[in-house]
């Protein structure tokens, strides 16, 4: 603005000026030849080597403001402001949007960049970066990076990068997290270095830690854990704690497995990482089907690992815990629920270990798979159903930590694809 006001003024000095000059030339011309017509001679020479004419130049320079140590005005260089308060964007003080060390906001702050506290009883803007801490009632939103702490009701956004920690009732949006993100629903970051939270949610492009929610986490490639009832990944390295996780590079197949001499069909599910996979197993006798179904069935959960001892040739060793659902669990479950008694309950539900070693390899488009499976019957807290004995192995039995057991195994027969 100072420059615009130095150049008019030199305008209207240089204006000014000519007319003056124009007047004096005028004047000068007048004496001249009057002077001409009282002697009749010839002008006297004024050394300029001029008939006449007055050259006038005027230099004007604005002064710098730098040198001068002025500023220019606040809607052009605000500065950092050390306190701003707005009522609402727009109506407080200073007015417009600037860069501030402290904003508060009754019902909302807007400023250009924060290095210091921003809060609001309802929302917090920030144009730029924030360095240090954004709270609000409802929602934070930061257009720049955050480095610190931002903390709202219902939501955080940050359209950069978040160094330290965001916290929500509802969500987190930012472009990459290092660090913490936590809601009550969910979190979404394109990056994360860190831990993520959520009461239902998290969704990560890449990740470098560990992943927490109560229904879902999803990631592109992942580092480290992702825990949840469903995980789903492009890659993992590391650990899926779930019932379904769905790992591109991870275990991923439905099949079935047979053991022969009991004649037991089971319909299987592996899903997970290498490291660790968890296990969804069904099984039944085959005979009479598909009746048996409905009066023996026995569900088995659990988790195993794979070593793999090639391309396309593996060992599966997994640990699960079995349950024969036939009527003596039904009536059992409910005399328990009738007379209210807790343990009575829990031995109608509990389930006995059953240990699975296996070795496998790839067919094509298929995998099979050989092995044995080890039912553990513990006489008074879970017994097996003596009937899904292979015939043709033996038995083992023995006590330990005053705890007595009945090891039961079969052999069994695999393929999945």
């Amino acid at each position: 603005m100072k420059r615009i006001v130095f150049a008019l003024a030199a305008l209207l000095a240089a204006t000014a000026i000519a007319l003056v000059a124009q007047d004096a030339d005028e004047v000068l011309e007048k004496a001249r030849q009057e002077y001409l017509d009282a002697t009749g001679g010839t002008a006297p020479d004024d050394g300029t080597g001029d008939d006449g004419g007055t050259t006038v130049i005027i230099v004007v320079e604005a002064p710098d403001p730098a040198e001068s140590g002025e500023s220019y005005p606040a809607e052009l260089d605000a500065g950092r402001w050390p306190l701003v308060f707005n009522w609402v964007p727009g109506v407080g003080i200073p007015f417009g949007s600037v860069d501030a060390s402290l904003a508060f906001g009754g019902i909302g702050s807007l400023v250009r960049s924060v290095e210091g506290i921003q809060a609001s009883s309802v929302f917090s803007l920030a144009e730029g970066s924030v360095e240090g801490f954004q709270l609000s009632g409802v929602f934070n939103i930061a257009g720049g990076s955050l480095e610190g702490f931002q903390a709202a009701g219902v939501f955080n956004i940050a359209g950069g990068s978040v160094e330290g920690f965001q916290g929500a009732g509802v969500f987190n949006i930012a472009s990459a997290a290092e660090g913490f993100q936590g809601a009550g629903v969910f979190n979404i970051a394109d990056d994360v270095e860190g831990f993520q939270g959520a009461g239902v949610f998290n969704i990560a492009g890449n990740l470098e830690g560990t992943q927490l929610a109560g229904v879902f986490n999803i990631a592109g490639h992942a580092e480290g854990f992702m825990i949840a009832p469903i995980n789903v990944a492009d890659s993992l390295d590391g650990v899926a704690i779930g019932l379904v996780n769905i790992i591109g590079d991870g275990v991923n197949e439905i099949g079935v497995e047979y053991a022969p001499s009991s004649d037991i069909a089971s319909l299987v599910w592996r899903n997970g990482t290498k490291s660790l996979f968890s296990l969804v197993r069904l099984s039944a006798p085959i005979e009479n089907l598909p009746e048996a179904w409905d009066s023996k069935l026995a569900l088995s959960v659990g988790l195993g690992t794979r070593l793999e001892l090639g391309r396309s040739s593996w060992i599966d060793l997994d640990l699960s815990g079995e349950r024969v659902v036939d009527e003596a669990l039904t009536d059992g479950a409910a005399g328990a629920l009738d007379s209210g008694d807790l343990l009575a309950l829990w031995r109608a539900f509990a389930p006995y270990p059953s240990i699975g070693l296996t070795a496998g390899g790839s067919l094509g488009p298929f995998k099979a798979w050989a092995g044995a499976r080890v039912d553990v019957d513990l006489p008074g807290l879970a017994a097996t159903d003596g009937r899904w004995q292979d015939p043709l192995m033996p038995t083992w039995s023995g006590e330990t930590f005053g705890i007595e057991w009945i090891a039961r195994p079969r052999l069994v027969l695999g393929l999945a694809f």
